[in-house]
Parts: structure tokens; C-alpha cells; sequence
């Protein structure tokens, strides 16, 4: 009789402190995270389907509106934009959904910058630019399969000054994933203007106009309009034959 009273007493116990547990939040709790996604709203931007994992979660408008979803957190997958409608993906990435917290995405998708991508919408300083490249120069007349090296330099005067950086490997026909931060003010408070020139990373030579040879082109000018924007830099060319090709550049400042 003594046992039995003794095991009830236990199970009592014990059933007492699991009901304290539960309730001081030690038991079993369903935790979520959430996604937002947006796109930048361009001329020739197409409403998007966003997945996760496979499954359809939701269609972002094209005219730049925030969207997204909540999952539970800790889940791991991939991330999917596809053509609204449609089974063409246009990007994808692998996340971690966190807990009680959100994962920000910014994508843009336009055919005629040749820009399908996740850009970075984080803010940047009055006094820097933010860039991403853009390689669609004609592959028959410069044929780079593994991309070009666009290298950066500060002009000043009518003379190049000093060398910036180096994007490696740029390849044609895509945006590039990488973000550049650059400084574009100096300490006068003066613009900082920019030139580029291309470089054939197998043979580390520059690469020229095939009209004319001209190896020097435009990146940013001393614009204040550039700073703390994002800014897709587009290298392309004028579609001529190689006695009257040369290449150009196109810059689409981002407000995001």
C-alpha cells in the first residue's frame, strides 16, 4: 500500500512539473519568419511568381509594390522567381527562413537592360554609389566567354589618376551579381568622376574599340545625382561591323 501511495505521489509530481513546464514555455512552440520581396519598377517589368521549396506562395505586381510571406522559421530551401504564369525562372537562392524575424529581397527583371537579378536595396552614404555591372557587349566582335575585367580609375583633368578597383570576370549577357561601394565624393566635397577600361582577363591586355581603338569609357560622371543610389552600369555597343563598332555605356540610377 506504502508503494502505491509513493508511485502515485511521483506521477503527481511529475505531471505537476510538466504542466509548469508548458506553461512557463518550456514545451514544444511552433516558431515563423517571414520573406518580403519586391521588384524594381521598371518599364518592361512583368509581374513575377515567387516559391519556396516548390510551393507557390505568392505574385509580386510590377510596379515595384512590397510583397511576400510567412513560414515557419528554421526551414531551409530555395527561393524561386519565376515569370508570372509561367514555368521560365527568372533567379533563385537558397535561404534560411529565421526565426521571428525577416529576410528582404529585392529583384529586378528587365530584358532591355539585360537585368535579371537580386540587386541590394540596403541604403548607402550621400558621399558613395552603389553599382552593378551590366556586360552586353556583341560576343562575335569581343569574344570574351569568361567576361571582361572592368577595371576603375578616378579622371582628372583629361588624364587618368589613380586606380579604384577591379571587377573580375565580368560575364556577357548577365547582370552581375557583385556590389560595388564606392566613394564619389572627396574630402573637398567635390565629385569624384570615373572612367573604366575593359581588360581581357586570359591575355590581361585592354580591350579597345574595334573601329578605332579607344580603350577609355565613361563610368560615372561628378553627378550628385548618383549618390546613394544604386547605379547599373550597362556596357553595349552600337551593333556596326568592326570598322564602325565602338562601345558604349548606359547608366540606370535605381531609387529604391
Amino acid at each position: 500500500m506504502k508503494t502505491t501511495i509513493k508511485s502515485i505521489l511521483i506521477a503527481c509530481c511529475l505531471l505537476a512539473f510538466s504542466c509548469k513546464k508548458e506553461e512557463a514555455g518550456y514545451g514544444d512552440k511552433t516558431y515563423y519568419g517571414n520573406v518580403s520581396i519586391s521588384q524594381v519598377g521598371l518599364t518592361d517589368s512583368e509581374a513575377l511568381d515567387v516559391y519556396f521549396n516548390g510551393s507557390k506562395m505568392q505574385t509580386i505586381a510590377a510596379d515595384g509594390t512590397l510583397g511576400g510571406f510567412r513560414t515557419k522559421a528554421g526551414q531551409k530551401g530555395k527561393l524561386a522567381v519565376y515569370k508570372a504564369n509561367t514555368n521560365t525562372l527568372q533567379m533563385d537562392t537558397d535561404i534560411t527562413v529565421p526565426k521571428n524575424g525577416t529576410l528582404s529581397f529585392k529583384v529586378i527583371c528587365s530584358q532591355s537592360l539585360g537585368a535579371v537579378g537580386f540587386i541590394d536595396g540596403s541604403p548607402v552614404g550621400p558621399d558613395s554609389v552603389k553599382v552593378q555591372l551590366i556586360n552586353s557587349l556583341n560576343t562575335t566582335l569581343y569574344p570574351y566567354p569568361n567576361g571582361v575585367d572592368v577595371c576603375v580609375y578616378t579622371l582628372v583633368g583629361n588624364k587618368i589618376a589613380d586606380s579604384v578597383t577591379t571587377v573580375r570576370n565580368v560575364r556577357p549577357g548577365k547582370l552581375d551579381p557583385r556590389v560595388i561601394t564606392l566613394r564619389h565624393v572627396d574630402a573637398s566635397g567635390k565629385g569624384i568622376f570615373l572612367v573604366a577600361k575593359l581588360k581581357d582577363p586570359a591575355t590581361q591586355k585592354f580591350i579597345g574599340n574595334t573601329s578605332n581603338g579607344a580603350e577609355i569609357l565613361s563610368f560615372l560622371n561628378t553627378s550628385a545625382g548618383y549618390n546613394g543610389r544604386l547605379n547599373l552600369i550597362q556596357y553595349y555597343d552600337n551593333g556596326g561591323d568592326r570598322s564602325t563598332n565602338r562601345m558604349l555605356v548606359k547608366v540606370t540610377t535605381l531609387v529604391l
